[in-house]
């Protein structure tokens, strides 16, 4: 889901992509603001894989498979559903939280 909503804010920082789904052009600071998000959040789903499956297995394994599937949910919901692609990210930290606490209080 972090990369999933990384992927999609390096998309919105696009021009194409950005006013495809809200109908104008970003200003420069939005493009900035949405590169450094989406590297925090790649930054952050790295270090995840990296701390529960170790650093050669979680990073080249698990999340660079997470990466792909993510890049490919991204290529093929934008152009169809754009306005669900903006629902799906910014419900993606709380998808996340919830799956943690659930994981955590399940056994």
């Amino acid at each position: 889901m972090l990369n999933y909503a990384a992927l999609v804010m390096l998309a919105l920082a696009m021009n194409r992509h950005h006013q495809q789904v809200f109908e104008y052009k970003p200003s420069p600071y939005r493009v900035r603001a949405l590169r450094g998000v989406a590297a925090l959040l790649l930054g952050l789903s790295a270090t995840l894989g990296a701390t529960v499956w170790g650093f050669s297995v979680g990073v080249f394994g698990v999340w660079g498979g997470c990466l792909s599937m993510a890049a490919c949910a991204v290529v093929f919901s934008l152009p169809y559903v754009p306005q669900l692609v903006v629902r799906i990210t910014l419900a993606a930290p709380l998808v996340l939280v919830l799956w943690f606490w659930l994981g955590r209080h399940a056994g």
